[in-house]
């Protein structure tokens, strides 16, 4: 039945619906009191206004205007005084100019008691959109569900300047400072199992200076109001979900599921469903009669430490209320230490009425069980996961490739988390030509450096063992060594050399960098088209030769190569000059005397380093004068033998011997060059003579003609011919001629 106050049946809102007086006690069951106008003015009461006892059941309070109480006001103020009881009632989109949308309990003893009622969209221009409790005024809430009330003041569901008790309410999505309640500073409030959420223009809970007695079990949101619990607490949309009006329900792992206070809550929810389904009473006007959980994907897989898992694990989720689960929330919780998840815990949002959520492994290698689970829902759901090493990945790489031989090289494994950016540790083991080296890793790199390689190709492998994190792995390259670049270097121990002189020629041969070590094999000599091989020793060769002819003389040396390195060629000109000689002269005899015959001879020897027996001619000299010339024999000597030397050179005592210096000078040939000798003082003296004297006539007599004959004759070793000299004959002292 509806129960109009628009009495002109026009539209228009002209008359308040009900007035109860203080003498009557009256019951308003199943009925719409609708479109009432109840004055601006105080008291106003747009649907009713009770003064009397009031029992309003079943009934729709909707759409009335007031001043104070746009759909009810209970109480006059003062000694006027209203009781009144709600049960299973809906007060939807009144208006208050002032106070008090929905329902007004004025100052003073009034007492109004709300159970198992609605409150929404109700609107007030000053305090309390959804209900008023007034001073000195008594107001009990149970099982209540306030959504949606607006005002520009205080209280968007409910304002308590009196004595409050609230009990399993749900204030959700109201407008207001103090959306959900505004304890005013004279303001008793008894608040349990309470839920205020989605508050618009304010805090969920207000009581700056009013009292709140009893707080327990509440759900705020924003944690005003010291509420026990906070944050989202996972609700569905407002809407039918059984009963006979619209509630809000709880979602799937609300934290208001089985968190109220048994010893207060009341036998059913606002919709009549018994309390408590599961474990404990909801906080709230809504209990959530429970759902099911089944498994879905996900169950039984592995994934690499620290790495998310490839499948997520996924559970259906479900109500046989038909009661909503889209937007709860599942927790997958695993072990609190070994194998586990990082985080141990994690949660997903339901959405088409699954929960899906990829874990990530831990750090540490095992199998273990998440368990999802969500606040009034069953069963648990268990998942085995395992976490297992990361597999590596192993780059090996050469710092020269191609090399050469007696390069160094550097092989380089390069180990990375094929799945991440972990560095792995342990050992490398590099395998080169059957030989295993291992190299630790460091930064997750290890190396092996090798010069010893030879020409050709070696396989190179690199064999990460792995370690507790990581897989092994391996890598290799094909290493080509090739033959290093030789260079000959030709040198001569004398250059320019002479004649004779025995030259070395010494050819070393090393490795042109980057190549190192000693090439072996032979070296060729050529000298003057002729050629001879000599090996390296240590990577020299030398070829020694006296046999060079005065000239210029192109040496060329040739390696030949070997297994590890090319050939080379060097070459130089060697200069041979001729001998140095030196020319010594002696004469026999010496002292000679006139007429003598002397020999002079001369040697010439070659001056070392030369070698060898100079020949051709050398020229004897007195002084100046030429004596005669001599040719050099087979052992580099010739002589000159002369009897003509004067024994007076006209300068010296005529009594004393002369002295000649006597030169003698070679004039070289093709390999030796000349020289002269010192000089040689020859001593020339006076050949003796013997005079023998005969006398004509001996004895004579005086006037005798006596002939003397003198015979003069040279003493040897003088020669010579005494013609043209003069004797002198004497008798005593006394010269008796000459002759």
């Amino acid at each position: 039945v509806t129960v109009s106050g628009d009495s002109g049946n026009d539209g228009s809102k002209n008359v308040r619906v009900f007035s109860i007086d203080a003498d009557a006690a009256v019951t308003l069951r199943r009925l719409n009191i609708v479109d009432g106008y109840g004055g601006d003015e105080w008291p106003s009461g747009g649907g009713i206004y009770n003064t009397g006892t009031l029992r309003l059941e079943y009934a729709t309070v909707a759409h009335n205007t007031g001043g104070y109480g746009g759909g009810v006001i209970n109480g006059g103020g003062g000694s006027s005084s209203g009781i009144m009881t709600v049960t299973n009632s809906s007060f939807i989109s009144n208006t208050a100019l002032s106070d008090g949308g929905g329902l007004y309990n004025s100052t003073g003893a009034n007492m109004v008691w709300v159970e198992n009622s609605l409150f929404v969209d109700n609107w007030a221009g000053m305090l309390g959109a959804g209900l008023v409790n007034e001073d000195s005024g008594t107001a009990v809430v149970i099982n209540s569900t306030f959504v949606g009330n607006v005002t520009t003041g205080d209280a968007g569901g409910i304002f308590n300047n009196g004595t409050l008790t609230a009990t399993n309410v749900s204030l959700v999505a109201n407008q207001g400072n103090g959306g959900g309640i505004y304890n005013n500073p004279s303001g008793t409030l008894h608040m349990r199992n309470v839920l205020m959420a989605g508050s618009v223009g304010g805090v969920d809970c207000s009581s700056e200076e009013g009292v709140i007695a009893e707080n327990s079990n509440n759900l705020v949101a924003d944690g005003t109001c010291e509420a026990a619990l906070s944050g989202e607490p996972l609700l569905g949309e407002f809407g039918d979900y059984g009963g006979d009006m619209q509630t809000v329900p709880l979602l799937p792992g609300s934290p208001a599921i089985d968190a109220g206070n048994g010893a207060v809550c009341p036998a059913t929810d606002q919709r009549g469903v018994a309390r408590p389904v599961g474990n404990g009473c909801d906080i709230g006007a809504f209990e959530s009669r429970g759902f099911t959980l089944a498994k879905g994907t996900g169950d039984s897989q592995s994934t690499p430490w620290d790495m998310a898992f490839a499948a997520p694990i996924t559970v259906a989720v479900s109500s046989a209320y038909t009661e909503p689960v889209d937007g709860g929330r599942v927790t997958y919780v695993g072990p609190l230490s070994s194998a586990g998840t990082a985080p141990i815990t994690g949660t997903a949002t339901i959405t088409g009425g699954a929960a899906s959520f990829t874990p990530t492994a831990n750090i540490t290698l095992g199998s273990y069980n998440v368990t999802a689970s969500a606040a009034g829902a069953s069963p648990a759901i268990t998942f085995a996961l395992t976490n297992t090493q990361r597999a590596s990945a192993t780059t090996l790489s050469s710092s020269a490739n191609p090399s050469i031989v007696g390069q160094s090289v550097t092989f380089t494994a390069t180990v990375t988390d094929d799945v991440g950016s972990v560095l792995p540790t342990g050992t490398v083991t590099f395998t080169v030509n059957g030989v295993d080296v291992v190299a630790s890793l460091v930064s997750g790199v290890a190396t092996y450096i090798t010069d010893t390689l030879t020409v050709g190709s070696h396989v190179i492998t690199a064999t990460y063992g792995g370690d507790a994190g990581f897989l092994g792995s391996v890598d290799d390259v094909t290493q080509v060594v090739n033959r290093a670049t030789s260079i000959t270097a030709l040198t001569s121990n004398s250059n320019p050399s002479v004649f004779g002189e025995a030259v070395t020629f010494t050819a070393t041969v090393s490795a042109v960098a980057p190549g190192a070590g000693l090439p072996t094999g032979t070296d060729t000599f050529t000298v003057n088209g002729a050629e001879v091989a000599t090996s390296l020793v240590g990577g020299v060769a030398s070829y020694i030769t006296d046999t060079l002819i005065v000239g210029s003389h192109v040496v060329t040396v040739t390696y030949g190569g070997d297994a590890s390195f090319t050939d080379s060629t060097d070459n130089l000109t060697q200069v041979v000059n001729r001998a140095a000689t030196s020319t010594a002269l002696t004469s026999r005899p010496n002292p000679s005397v006139y007429g003598q015959a002397v020999t002079f001879t001369a040697t010439v020897t070659v001056t070392a380093p030369g070698v060898g027996l100079p020949t051709g001619v050398v020229t004897f000299t007195n002084g100046t004068t030429t004596l005669g010339t001599g040719t050099l024999n087979g052992s580099g000597v010739a002589t000159y033998t002369t009897s003509s030397l004067d024994a007076y050179d006209g300068a010296q005592n005529p009594t004393s011997p002369a002295t000649h210096s006597i030169t003698v000078e070679y004039g070289g040939d093709g390999s030796f060059a000349g020289s002269t000798s010192e000089a040689q003082s020859q001593s020339v003296g006076k050949a003796a003579t013997m005079t023998t004297l005969v006398s004509g006539l001996n004895p004579s007599i005086y006037g005798n003609s006596v002939v003397f004959t003198a015979t003069v004759t040279i003493q040897a070793p003088g020669a010579a011919s005494m013609t043209g000299e003069d004797v002198t004959f004497r008798d005593g002292a006394a010269t008796l001629g000459t002759g």
